[in-house]
């Protein structure tokens, strides 16, 4: 972790003034929800939480963002600038405020995911955020699962992942959906991914997590309906 992303952490924890072991079950989940605290302006929190909890570079994180690793840099100043001079009380949150605090959440792990997409395989750092961002999002589902954005973004990485043995060519090179072989696919994590959509269906709210993994669905079944789950997402919704 980098320096100031540390000092950033550590300035939380003693705005906090607590140390002890939470109901969370990872520390960086936990974090990542301090950091999303309703006193950072929302435009700060993601990239935040980028910086500080998942240890990305202000250059990685204005190219998730579409926006220079200068302005970027400029914005976690400002933001760690604020958390200093204003003495934000941060605590770990209770369990009532998660709720709105969720959506930050999502987008950070969600943006995280993100970095890895042009990665090539073998290169450094190919598949590290890819798993750290699924990994992220199978815990939010479990802390919150009656929140269907949060089974809607688990449900969307894994569509994304279980095709991500046929994503690439020999040379590196991105193979389209259309063009991509079937047989590559992860059965397992597209049955699973089904699974966590048909729950997040059945609270009846839709969201962007869920509208863009139903998009998913859509595509995986048209191209091998085979390998659908047998209770189908697409009935569900």
């Amino acid at each position: 972790m980098r320096a100031g992303a540390a000092a950033t952490l550590d300035l939380l924890y003693e705005e906090a003034g607590e140390r002890e072991p939470s109901a969370f079950p990872d520390e960086r989940l936990k974090l990542l929800f301090v950091c999303a605290h309703p006193a950072i302006d929302p435009a700060s929190r993601t990239p935040l939480m980028l910086q500080c909890v998942l240890g990305l570079d202000a250059a990685r994180i204005g190219a998730a963002f579409l926006v220079p690793a200068a302005t970027m840099g400029q914005r976690l100043v400002r933001a760690k600038a604020k958390i200093r001079d204003a003495g934000i009380g941060f605590q770990t949150p209770e369990a009532t405020d998660l709720p709105d605090r969720l959506e930050a959440v999502l987008a950070a792990i969600y943006a995280a995911y993100g970095t890895s997409w042009d990665a090539v395989p073998g290169s450094d750092g190919a598949t590290g955020l890819a798993a750290e961002a699924l990994y992220l999002a199978r815990l939010v589902a479990g802390v919150l699962p009656n929140q269907p954005e949060a089974l809607g973004l688990l449900a969307l990485i894994l569509y994304c992942e279980a095709r991500a043995g046929a994503r690439r060519d020999a040379a590196g090179g991105f193979v389209p959906l259309a063009a991509q072989n079937p047989a590559l696919w992860s059965r397992d994590g597209l049955i699973e991914a089904e699974a966590a959509l048909t729950q997040a269906a059945r609270f009846g709210t839709l969201g962007r997590f869920q509208i863009e993994a139903a998009i998913q669905s859509f595509h995986v079944q048209k191209k091998a309906p085979r390998l659908r789950s047998a209770d189908s997402t697409s009935r569900a919704l």
